[in-house]
């Protein structure tokens, strides 16, 4: 009867994690879920500013857990944060089943004059309310003198 309990439990833990669940003691949590998203602007990899022009990003993000912030980066350093996402009745469409998929879009402007004169790595990453992170864009930005 022992040896039944042990493979009945061995089971029923190998179904949870097939299922995406693990165990935690006497309860059972979700695990944390990749966001989906696009970064719709700038549409290439590399991008020459010209003048004093503002770098503008944006695009959309979606996860079944909540999006908690879209992080910006230049040369590796974290210079812009936000959590105020904008209506995008497209990818509400496209994404009925997941909450919140209507306010799903983004747009965060960085004044090139910050960054300096020269090539700078932008890179963008969106973090849902659980913590995980993906990089939905990654591009040169050149700065002229």
């Amino acid at each position: 009867m022992r040896r039944l309990r042990e493979r009945a439990s061995a089971v029923f833990l190998a179904a949870l994690l097939l299922a995406g669940c693990e165990r935690d003691g006497a309860r059972v949590q979700k695990r944390a879920r990749l966001p989906i998203g696009n970064l719709d602007t700038p549409t290439t990899s590399t991008l020459e500013l010209s003048g004093d022009s503002p770098l503008t990003l944006s695009g959309w993000a979606v996860s079944e857990d909540g999006i908690a912030e879209i992080d910006v980066f230049v040369d590796r350093g974290l210079v812009r944060s936000s959590g105020a996402l904008l209506g995008r009745p497209d990818v509400g469409s496209a994404y009925p089943a997941i909450p919140g998929s209507a306010r799903s879009g983004f747009q965060v402007v960085l004044d090139s004059r910050e960054m300096g004169a020269g090539a700078h790595e932008v890179v963008l990453q969106v973090r849902t309310a659980r913590g995980a992170v993906r990089e939905l864009g990654r591009l040169t930005v050149v700065v002229p003198r």
